[in-house]
């Protein structure tokens, strides 16, 4: 199952003016062919009605938030123009329902790779629910035998290939659980995979991030106790001469981003697809909570452009922040605590 994309539009600011009610915009259909020239109201109007005569979702406001100095919004989009990184990207505007069954998610459709996370079984379908942050809709997991599945093997192949995983999410607290958001693998337990999980065993507050061989701990998570949103950010990097994971935790009740290193991980060469929403193939441990928004890089080390890799979880982090007006998520040294992240002009 597929759905088409929506046309590339782009703003052309064409003075470098902050008089936005001059005729100085210029709207452009796959960046060649011209669509119309005015105010900048004017042209955001003209490009709302044209999103919806063809069908399309009217991006909220912060998709067209312009500044007349520093350019369009940022967005994973940017992460593969020119050859760059592949980007497994899955929105909250790719929720797709099944055709007989109102609520219930079919498809989570990749707005850049192919390789959407898919669910064939109805009674395993996560429901889709509007209402989320800034009215975005979102993946609810109610803790029974509900999943998704990328529909082919991907994500952090071979021993030294770098990945890069940012997950927005919001979990539903409940005592003495175990629980899986993310894996790779046949279980959690594999030496040759990976997976995100949660530890509420006892008075832990615990998010644990295994790749390969290790798994890493960010101890005392206050968010989890307090049925806040969260973005985790799993990697798995090499600068260090050799596989390292680390992660990430912005946790809005700290104020402060957690950071956590392993050693060596050893290879991930695990050949089942990703997914959401277990401990393992034979299903355990179902995930409970709300999913919003999930980004899955894979370096490609022949690419040169912008991004560098050590400033994508910078991007992403505050490109999630600011899309759902969230940026208290973010700790205050954060580069993109106060400015949303910018794209340039080209």
């Amino acid at each position: 199952m597929s759905l088409e994309y929506a046309p590339l539009l782009t703003l052309d600011i064409i003075v470098d003016s902050a008089d936005m009610t001059s005729t100085n915009c210029i709207l452009r259909e796959n960046k060649d062919t011209l669509i119309g020239r005015g105010t900048l109201d004017a042209m955001v109007a003209q490009r709302d009605e044209l999103l919806s005569s063809r069908g399309f979702r009217v991006p909220a406001r912060w998709d067209h938030s312009w500044n007349y100095k520093f350019g369009p919004t940022w967005t994973p989009e940017a992460m593969t123009e020119n050859g760059g990184h592949p980007v497994y990207w899955y929105r909250p505007e790719e929720m797709i329902e099944e055709t007989d069954n109102e609520g219930s998610c079919v498809e989570w459709t990749s707005q850049k790779e192919t390789n959407d996370l898919e669910q064939n079984t109805v009674t395993m379908m996560p429901d889709i629910v509007q209402g989320g942050p800034r009215n975005f809709q979102y993946l609810d997991f109610d803790g029974t035998r509900k999943t998704l599945q990328m529909e082919s093997n991907a994500m952090g192949g071979g021993t030294n290939s770098r990945f890069l995983i940012v997950f927005y999410v919001k979990l539903d607290p409940n005592t003495d659980a175990n629980e899986t958001m993310l894996l790779k693998g046949s279980n959690y337990t594999v030496n040759n995979g990976w997976s995100l999980r949660y530890d509420w065993s006892g008075s832990n507050r615990d998010l644990q991030w295994k790749v390969g061989n290790q798994t890493i701990t960010a101890t005392n998570v206050q968010a989890l106790t307090t049925d806040s949103q969260i973005i985790v950010c799993g990697q798995k990097n090499d600068d260090r001469g050799t596989p390292l994971p680390f992660c990430y935790v912005y946790d809005s009740v700290n104020a402060a981003a957690s950071t956590t290193w392993g050693s060596s991980s050893g290879s991930v060469t695990n050949s089942n697809k990703p997914q959401i929403g277990r401990a393992s193939l034979l299903g355990s441990d179902y995930f409970e909570g709300i999913v919003y928004e999930l980004i899955m890089v894979e370096e490609d080390d022949t690419v040169t452009t912008a991004p560098e890799w050590d400033e994508m979880e910078t991007l992403l982090t505050g490109y999630i922040a600011h899309k759902y007006g969230r940026t208290e998520l973010l700790p205050d040294d954060h580069t993109y605590k106060s400015a949303i992240p910018r794209a340039s002009i080209t």
